[in-house]
């Protein structure tokens, strides 16, 4: 007797010895999940079927059949695999499944828009109920249960669905059998976390552990570790190498080769039949085996935010102006910091294409007795709406690349561009978001340039702003500085209560430029003291590590966060849910704030700036995208950065550039140009010194905006007696039109004219009295 409970001990020691610690999995051999455990030290044991796996593990052992044919076909499981596993007392966990005897299970199917919500306590306080995670492309089999681990809801918020499950199309996604207890089942494929890019990885990694500890409760793991498929360049505190800027700007320049945004004649068609019809741009990734275009056919837009179950990222096929001229200086940047000479080449195309083969300067924008002569399309889908900060970035991206390529072959241009936003401008400086060429047609230019809008909204004013008083230092031309000074002052006075879009942050950061320009051409020390408070403001948010943190303001914002779970990916929204939520914007912000920044260090020598704009180079830098998998991804920088965490994550309820998204314009080019500029020690403004620009000015100005037209341009020189109510000019203002016969007796007569009427409001002429300076 004693020998056999000797023996029985012995059996029993060594089917425990095998059994614990053992997983055995039915996958393909490149399954996320099964490489992940043999990198981290898990003994596993790998089949290629179900029956194989669970015939050869040991009773009470831990077995995962992981689906192998996602998303187009779900697992298959015979029934005498599963009554076989419960001879044997197995604990499975069960991917994608076509049926499972005791459930009902139906077809495979996707939401738009559902995010991965715990919804038990299965996985301990690091993982609590409400806690969000990203299952990109997420398909599932419709499953009914009344008490899932985790489900597929849409769900606004950050970390956290902050306004719970929503009532209906709740989809679980991860249960238990409700008649086995050794029966985990996932109806979607959990295990593809590391292709499909899920996040956040540390949850996910939790996630796994808890999971893989239920399947073994004697599994010992400390913890699970994988690289990300795409993942930051660079650790939060890992040292930099020595040409680590160098580095970032080719990187992130040849991106737009590697990505192929470069249309190229072979595969015209392709962005022709996903462009949309100007509403639906969205289409499917760009075949990388494709030639890549020269530039002289255009620039796509980037990525949209929607990541497929393969960690494939979708394209956005808009063509817009703005992202063909900031993507010229970029690639004109690298030209001048290396001498590439394909980068050069493919940044004069671009401006060729955007000026003049397109459609974007064509029809009526460029017939010289259209009101809207001279103004750019936004896209060669919507060439007659004209937004005038997205005007400006034309502007600001031609203006460096004519610099870095040393050319004037579009001065003329240029300057017709300045005039005809600056001529759709009102008499207090501001022009509003968005005209459109019929209304224009209607009305006239001279409508708008004699209008009374006042908008103070830095996001679409301010870096319009810029190209004023840019034409101004070069041509000395009074009426674009005093019209814009007085719109930057009445700005600085009702700040900080400005309208925002998607966050206040933002509006500081487009701010910050126009007033460091503001300082090269009115050096005062009130203009510094506007700087410093704006810069201050924003830099109060600066993170340890370089980025801003974003911030919604208390009223005024025109894009907020989704107030229910309904507007969750409705709208544009922000990335972050409340304040606090830790995450950087390049997009909005950080991207624009780095250029404005280097320009504020420039235009006042101040360590403050200079400081500030360091550590943000030094994040970025950091934050750069790196994949060896996915090669369109790779040299990129995404809109959304969790600061804590180290990874691309955030709030993805906007409506296509989500946290995932990229833009070949308003992203990649303000960070790789702003890092070029800032190796080569110099500013735009600097860069951009000796235009030559002023050649074309008094001709396009006569035409575009002739003297009859324009109204007391001298405002720095008015003085307004309230109490008697007269207006005087301190100096004839003849001189500042050279060539302009009969502006000074027009003036005088406008002069002769208000004091006739005993104007106390000479707001007439296109001023309102607090905006008449001495």
């Amino acid at each position: 007797m004693q020998h056999c409970k000797l023996f029985s001990l012995i059996i029993w020691l060594s089917l425990t010895a095998v059994t614990q610690g053992m997983l055995y999995l039915s996958s393909a051999p490149d399954n996320d999940l099964h490489r992940v455990l043999k990198a981290n030290g898990i003994a596993c044991r790998r089949f290629d079927t179900p029956t194989q796996a669970v015939a050869q593990a040991p009773a009470n052992a831990g077995v995962l059949i992981l689906a192998q044919d996602y998303p187009l076909k779900a697992t298959n499981i015979e029934a005498p695999v599963l009554n076989a596993a419960a001879r044997k007392n197995l604990r499975l966990y069960i991917e994608f499944p076509r049926a499972i005897p005791g459930m009902r299970l139906d077809s495979i199917q996707t939401a738009a828009l559902a995010r991965c919500v715990v919804t038990s306590k299965m996985f301990g306080k690091a993982l609590e109920p409400m806690r969000i995670l990203a299952i990109h492309g997420c398909h599932f089999v419709r499953a009914e249960h009344d008490a899932p681990q985790l489900v597929l809801a849409r769900v606004a918020g950050y970390n956290k669905a902050v306004y719970g499950l929503p009532a209906k199309d709740v989809q679980p996604i991860l249960i238990a059998h409700p008649e086995h207890d050794n029966l985990l089942i996932s109806t979607t494929k959990l295990s593809g976390c590391v292709k499909g890019r899920y996040g956040p990885q540390a949850a996910w990694q939790h996630l796994w552990k808890v999971v893989l500890q239920w399947l073994d409760p004697q599994l010992r793991i400390d913890g699970l570790k994988w690289t990300a498929s795409v993942r930051p360049m660079y650790g939060k505190h890992q040292t930099l190498p020595g040409d680590a800027v160098e580095q970032a700007v080719t990187r992130g320049v040849d991106w737009y080769s590697q990505g192929n945004f470069l249309v190229h004649p072979t595969w015209k068609h392709v962005w022709l039949e996903n462009e949309g019809g100007g509403t639906d741009p969205f289409g499917p990734p760009m075949n990388l085996s494709l030639p890549t275009g020269n530039g002289s056919l255009g620039i796509l837009e980037g990525h949209a935010s929607r990541v497929y179950c393969n960690g494939d990222q979708q394209y956005r096929y808009w063509m817009r102006a703005d992202c063909q001229a900031e993507s010229a200086l970029a690639l004109s940047m690298r030209a001048r910091l290396d001498g590439d000479a394909r980068s050069q080449g493919i940044a004069e195309n671009l401006m060729n294409y955007m000026y003049r083969s397109s459609n974007l300067r064509q029809g009526p924008r460029n017939d010289p007795n259209s009101p809207s002569y001279g103004l750019m399309g936004w896209a060669t889908t919507h060439p007659y709406v004209y937004y005038g900060d997205d005007n400006a970035r034309v502007f600001l991206g031609s203006i460096g690349a004519a610099a870095n390529l040393d050319s004037s072959a579009w001065d003329q241009q240029i300057c017709e561009l300045i005039l005809a936003n600056f001529r759709t401008t009102g008499r207090y400086g501001f022009r509003g978001p968005r005209l459109e060429d019929k209304q224009i047609q209607a009305r006239g230019w001279q409508d708008y340039w004699q209008g009374k809008r006042i908008n103070i909204h830095p996001h679409f004013e301010s870096w319009i702003w810029t190209s004023y008083l840019w034409l101004y230092d070069k041509v000395g031309h009074d009426v674009l500085l005093t019209r814009t000074r007085a719109a930057i002052k009445r700005c600085m006075e009702a700040y900080p209560n400005w309208k925002w879009t998607n966050g206040i942050q933002q509006e500081r950061g487009r701010m910050i430029l126009v007033l460091a320009w503001l300082i090269r051409v009115d050096d005062t020390a009130q203009h510094r003291a506007w700087l410093k408070l704006v810069a201050t403001d924003m830099l109060a948010h600066q993170d340890a590590c370089g980025g801003i943190q974003e911030e919604v303001g208390k009223s005024g914002g025109q894009y907020g966060p989704p107030r229910s779970n309904a507007a969750y990916g409705t709208n544009e929204a922000p990335l972050i849910q409340a304040n606090g939520d830790p995450a950087a914007d390049m997009l909005y912000t950080t991207n624009f704030a780095f250029f404005g920044l280097n320009e504020a260090a420039a235009a006042t020598g101040d360590a403050f700036y200079q400081k500030a704009v360091d550590r943000m180079a030094d994040f970025l830098i950091r934050i750069q995208s790196r994949s060896e998998t996915h090669p369109d991804l790779d040299g990129a920088w995404f809109r959304g950065f969790d600061m804590e965490r180290w990874e691309y994550w955030g709030s993805n309820a906007d409506h296509g550039w989500g946290v995932w998204g990229t833009l070949t314009g308003w992203t990649q080019n303000w960070i790789v140009s702003s890092l070029a500029l800032r190796r080569q020690k110099t500013s735009l403004w600097d860069l951009t010194r000796n235009s030559k620009i002023a050649a074309h000015f008094d001709k396009c100005r006569r035409h575009m905006l002739p003297v009859d037209q324009i109204q007391l341009p001298v405002a720095q020189e008015v003085k307004h007696d309230a109490l008697h109510g007269r207006v005087s000019l301190s100096k004839s203002p003849s001189a500042n039109y050279p060539g302009e016969k009969g502006a000074a007796s027009l003036l005088d007569g406008l002069l002769s004219h208000a004091n006739h009427l005993n104007h106390t409001d000479p707001e007439w002429l296109g001023f309102q009295g607090d905006d008449l300076e001495a």
